[in-house]
């Protein structure tokens, strides 16, 4: 009887065996997922291991761990490595280790791509295995199971990702969230049409001067617009630069402004400033399409300008609209 049993499960540890010499060293698993936020702010977030490392660790219960944190702290259920620390402008990827004491070795490539729906993420994971884990290992799945682990922790990233979404409108994603109270330095003046851009150009370096001999912490500089003439083809304008505590004495000719904490409306415009208009246009559809009105006046912040990089194209400006409370 006892023979009959250890023969039994010789038997079955052989089949076992026999399945798992035929399967592959590798598995090829390919998914794709739909985040309705920018591509170069997915790429900030997905080039960043510690972060990684937590999603994946919230997502799926187990302790995932950077190379830096296992090597200082001894070993947990696994490692995350982002390959590419400094991510090209649509592809980025990661080495996972994990499944102990059967290893695999997972490397996934995140390749981002701006669609009509948001950006979508196709990911193609490759599955090695090597030793033990390929002749057994395939018992537990460990395809199914990366799947479902990636799956969980792009679901924690799209939710933290769209905790502000709101809108996707002609490519413009559209965020509410609401904002501290903030101080601006600006100067104000009415200027025609056709002067407004050399406006900025004459008192941002001013507004820079100050905030050097003050030692103030550097914002980017913004354009607060208070009301646009069509008819008259006037501006009510002001270069503004924000700043991180009050002042007493302003100096001559510059001026102190307050804005409230509140709820803003703001979208990202990528390219040329004289281009802007088309974030505004989408943020005044969401506002008309939602019966809201916005308090003046609505700011253009130049998050990335002439000052930082040499292409237009790779200007970065936010459009910002207060809510009106009643």
């Amino acid at each position: 009887m006892i023979k009959k049993i250890l023969s039994g499960i010789l038997g079955l540890m052989a089949v076992v065996v026999i399945i798992g010499i035929l399967q592959p060293a590798e598995v090829v698993i390919e998914e794709q997922y739909i985040i309705k936020e920018p591509v170069d702010k997915l790429q900030t977030r997905l080039s960043d291991d510690v972060s990684m490392a937590q999603w994946f660790s919230e997502a799926t219960g187990r302790r995932i761990q950077t190379v830096e944190q296992e090597n200082s702290r001894g070993k947990g259920h696994g490692r995350l490595v982002v390959d590419e620390a400094a991510l090209s402008e649509v592809a980025a990827s990661v080495n996972v280790h994990f499944y102990k004491p059967l290893r695999h070795y997972v490397h996934t490539n995140f390749f981002l791509t701006a669609t009509s729906e948001g950006t979508a993420i196709n990911t193609f994971s490759v599955l090695q295995k090597s030793g033990w884990s390929r002749f057994v290992g395939w018992i537990f799945g460990p395809g199914s199971r990366w799947t479902n682990m990636l799956g969980e922790t792009m679901e924690t990233i799209k939710e933290e990702a769209e905790s502000d979404f709101v809108a996707l409108i002609d490519g413009f994603y559209i965020e509410r969230q609401p904002v501290i109270e903030r101080n601006y330095l600006l100067v104000r003046s009415r200027r025609p049409f056709e002067e407004m851009n050399e406006f900025g150009k004459e008192n941002f370096p001013r507004l820079d001067y100050f905030i050097q001999q003050e030692r103030l912490r550097r914002f980017p500089f913004s354009t607060l617009y208070y009301d646009l003439n069509v008819d008259e083809e006037m501006a009510d304008m002001a270069a503004a630069v924000r700043i991180d505590r009050d002042l007493q004495t302003p100096p001559e000719d510059l001026d102190i402004k307050f804005l409230r904490r509140g709820e803003v409306v703001s979208a990202r415009h990528y390219g040329p400033v004289e281009e802007v208009v088309e974030a505004h246009r989408a943020i005044r559809q969401y506002l008309e399409e939602n019966n809201l009105q916005f308090d003046p006046p609505f700011i253009e912040t130049y998050e990335v300008g002439a000052r930082d990089v040499d292409d237009p194209e790779d200007f970065v400006t936010l459009v910002e609209y207060y809510l009106f409370e009643d």
